[in-house]
């Protein structure tokens, strides 16, 4: 393998490394801010934070880019279609975060993956490689059990335990599918300017939810240190979970992209556990680490598929 292979293929794996430490952020952050803002009104804010900071980096890198897909009606018909799968998503997941601990809501979002599998393999040709690694069953066994132990390893019930599961179980499935359209759109849209868009509707959309169901004044009643924070959340944790999540599934193929995801839960863990002092069951440990370890064995297993695939790319 030539240098700018392996630069090719260590810049991947940083760009998935971001992504996979930058989206465990998020669920901290809506925990946190939901004792100070409802549902709609904190993502309104954070996602019109991300999506300004998103439009400058597009304006200034991506101009002729922008230009070409805002004059596009197709491409800009799809990303409409994008963005409201991906707002139900959303809306699903943030409401039932305020139901369950941030750490069991990231787990429960891993759910997605198995569905992104299965129609990657159906759909896309370049995925199916992929899935057909010799490590990959075992590893998505392991997955699904330790998803499903952590469900059920809760102990003592909460309010709103099980409405809180059953949102974020839905707002996976919405979200698997908002990657399978991405990947599509990606093929006619730059990430970042798909990344804009995509974040600067997002922010629309949940400016008339909050119209009806929240209360966007209340951030003039906000603390200015709890205002800043919840911009600066937006930027970072809508930058990651939009933004590298686009470059990842360009670079990488959504498959993959989703498979490094599965370690978000226990950056989560670890962050929700230093911030807010929440903490898993000894059952939902041990399935947690059921989960991470066939999270690891797929990871393992993607190393052989880039380099591969990456040698059989420049075979004549």
């Amino acid at each position: 393998m030539t240098q700018k292979g392996s630069t090719d293929i260590m810049n991947k794996k940083m760009l998935l490394v971001l992504m996979a430490v930058g989206n465990a952020l998020p669920s901290v952050f809506i925990k946190y801010l939901s004792s100070h803002f409802d549902p709609f009104t904190q993502s309104f804010y954070r996602f019109l934070a991300a999506g300004v900071f998103f439009l400058i980096i597009a304006f200034i890198f991506f101009r002729t880019e922008l230009k070409e897909t805002c004059a596009d009606r197709r491409s800009i018909f799809f990303i409409i279609l994008l963005t409201l799968v991906n707002l139900g998503s959303v809306v699903l997941w943030v409401t039932g975060i305020y139901l369950v601990p941030a750490t069991l809501a990231e787990l429960l979002s891993k759910l997605q993956v198995i569905i992104i599998v299965v129609f990657s393999y159906l759909l896309f040709r370049d995925e199916q490689e992929v899935i057909r690694s010799r490590s990959f069953f075992a590893a998505s066994i392991l997955c699904i059990a330790g998803v499903a132990g952590v469900i059920l390893g809760k102990g003592a019930p909460v309010t709103g335990y099980s409405k809180g599961v059953v949102l974020v179980i839905l707002g996976s499935f919405l979200s698997s599918i908002y990657a399978l359209l991405a990947k599509k759109a990606l093929n006619r849209t730059h990430p970042v300017v798909l990344s804009t868009l995509n974040v600067l509707l997002m922010s629309a959309g949940f400016l008339l939810l909050g119209l009806f169901w929240g209360d966007p004044g209340s951030i003039t009643r906000a603390a200015p240190g709890i205002t800043v924070f919840m911009l600066f959340s937006g930027v970072i944790g809508v930058g990651s979970g939009v933004g590298l999540y686009l470059l990842n599934i360009r670079s990488a193929g959504v498959v993959v992209t989703n498979m490094v995801l599965l370690v978000t839960p226990l950056f989560t863990a670890i962050f929700a556990f230093l911030s807010m002092g929440e903490k898993l069951t000894p059952w939902q440990m041990v399935w947690g680490a059921v989960l991470v370890t066939g999270c690891y064995i797929l990871i393992k297993s993607q190393r052989v598929i880039v380099k591969d695939s990456f040698q059989k790319s420049k075979c004549p």
